[in-house]
């Protein structure tokens, strides 16, 4: 898979609808829920609506929304480069994990909107669980 930051998408035009695009057509998405960024949650949003998997990331210093607190979020502490550091292997490798667990049950990803409203659905036309957009935002 190729990685993408939403925010160094490099192309020309509207970076709103780029975001978005990226979003609902990648095969997988990172949210980093640190510093409580609005953006990211909407996007997250976006991907639960959709019911497409996501890995969620956040500073340990950060609380974790209360809607979103039950889904497994992988969290880094970032109190001091020493402490950064030396977990730095062990947070890749938390990632990836789940990153290949979320990609395995891409047809089946669970978050509070497909818990609680499960026929709340967006359909993305032209998106499937193996499509050409082999990309994690």
């Amino acid at each position: 898979m190729k990685i993408v930051r939403a925010d160094q998408i490099g192309k020309p035009g509207m970076i709103g609808s780029q975001v978005v695009e990226h979003v609902l057509r990648s095969r997988l998405v990172i949210a980093d829920l640190s510093f409580h960024n609005p953006n990211v949650f909407y996007e997250l949003a976006l991907r639960h609506v959709s019911g497409l998997p996501t890995v969620q990331v956040t500073r340990q210093l950060d609380q974790i929304p209360f809607d979103l607190q039950q889904v497994r979020t992988i969290q880094i502490d970032t109190t001091d480069i020493f402490s950064l550091v030396p977990k730095l292997d062990i947070y890749k490798s938390e990632i990836a994990l789940q990153a290949r667990r979320a990609l395995e049950n891409a047809d089946t990803a669970d978050n509070p909107i497909t818990t609680y409203a499960p026929g709340l659905k967006l359909n993305v036309p032209g998106h499937t669980s193996k499509s050409a957009a082999d990309t994690a935002v």
